[in-house]
């Protein structure tokens, strides 16, 4: 499993990415500042702010963009 959490600077993406890796009971590990381009791993949810995402078709990837949910933290 591979999940994806984007979003501006200071919404919250590694507050949701660490609370996916604890729920997963660490299965899943923290990959910060992911580039957008490169290959993901395996049981990895991988954060950035990248515009644009490659991601295989596949359907082993999911996106969380909390960006949309309103302004960065503390504004």
């Amino acid at each position: 499993m591979r999940i994806v959490v984007k979003g501006a600077q200071g919404v919250g993406k590694t507050h949701v990415a660490a609370a996916l890796s604890a729920r997963s009971r660490g299965r899943l590990a923290v990959l910060d500042e992911w580039d957008g381009q490169s290959e993901l791993p395996d049981d990895v949810v991988a954060i950035t702010n990248a515009a644009t995402i490659s991601l295989p078709n596949d359907g082993t990837t999911q996106v969380i963009d909390v960006s949309i949910h309103g302004e960065p933290l503390g504004a």
